[in-house]
């Protein structure tokens, strides 16, 4: 005697909800050390008070008092922008697949067993385009939805037009960076910095991770320094110590040249970017800095759907955009 099987269809195992995602870069945009402002509501501008004292000395051979010296108020300005992100999902949309092993029991379920998964997920993507957009957003990206909601620290210090260049070797688009040439292109950075920066807070130089592999790969190569990275050189946090200066390189996924957008490919003038700056220079406003990670999701019985709900608001600026250097592909 034998199993008759032979009005079965074969079919393969699936209903385990064990998901696996791609790898996906964090943000680490709130490392760095940039000043940060809390309590701005969306649409209302900040003024940021700015001072400068002048010590002029004067000869004191006599008693007379020569009033001199001018104290100068400024103010810089910042203001936010709400974004907000709302998914819904339909739980009927998963009954014809192995995903149905994880719905709960009845026609009108109202939970599956795999929207942790879903949540933890989308919590991660969040995190990631706030960083994305708080450094390489710009209002008129087309391709985007992230980038286009407002100008970040790229596109700010773009507008202002004040920084300093720290191409000075005209490295273009076409040459790119290379191991060839990141040294003379990190030299001439270094040596662009503004003395009274480079003396009075530890300057620091960020970039994207392709832009920081290549150079720790040239000081590899040129093996002068008996220089080696470790796996700490590769926070965010930690960096590298340029060899025989000060200064500290930190690499961030927040400048990477691959970022992913919706369609085509990150707009040109967001890649290859390095800045050379104090970091409490830069200012990032936010109401509360983590309402992009408190989300509302309730099951709606009107229209039979979970939803989702996070709404946050993020603005960029800079106190002195004169005293950043930054390097950009001509």
């Amino acid at each position: 005697m034998a199993f008759d099987v032979s009005g079965l269809v074969a079919t393969i195992k699936d209903n385990s909800l064990d998901f696996s995602s791609k790898a996906l870069t964090t943000s680490k945009i709130f490392d760095v050390g940039f000043s940060e402002i809390s309590g701005l509501k969306a649409g209302v501008s900040q003024k940021l008070p700015l001072l400068e004292q002048t010590a002029p000395f004067y000869a004191a051979s006599s008693c007379a008092v020569n009033a001199s010296g001018t104290t100068t108020i400024t103010q810089a300005s910042i203001s936010t922008t709400s974004i907000a992100v709302s998914p819904e999902w339909c739980y009927n949309d998963l009954e014809a697949y192995f995903t149905m092993y994880g719905l709960g029991s009845g026609a009108n379920t109202d939970s599956w067993s795999g929207f942790s998964k879903v949540s933890d997920r989308l919590a991660a993507q969040i995190s990631k385009g706030v960083g994305k957009m708080l450094m390489q957003g710009k209002t008129t990206t087309t391709n985007d939805t992230q980038l286009k909601q407002l100008n970040g620290i790229l596109a700010s210090i773009d507008a202002n037009g004040t920084a300093i260049n720290g191409n000075t070797g005209s490295v273009t688009v076409g040459t790119g960076i290379t191991t060839s040439n990141v040294l003379t292109i990190m030299d001439a950075i270094i040596a662009a910095i503004p003395n009274r920066v480079f003396t009075s807070n530890m300057p620091t130089v960020l970039m994207g991770y392709n832009d920081y592999r290549t150079l720790c790969t040239a000081l590899r190569n040129a093996n002068a320094y008996n220089f080696y990275t470790s796996g700490a050189d590769f926070e965010g946090k930690t960096g590298l110590y340029y060899p025989g200066t000060s200064v500290r390189i930190i690499p961030i996924n927040d400048m990477n040249n691959d970022n992913e957008v919706e369609t085509g490919s990150l707009p040109a003038a967001a890649k290859n970017r390095i800045l050379a700056l104090n970091p409490e220079n830069i200012v990032i406003g936010y109401d509360k800095k983590d309402d992009f990670t408190n989300f509302d999701v309730w099951f709606d019985q009107n229209t039979r759907k979970l939803k989702m709900y996070c709404r946050f608001s993020f603005g960029v600026t800079a106190k002195f955009y004169n005293e950043i250097v930054q390097f950009q592909l001509v």
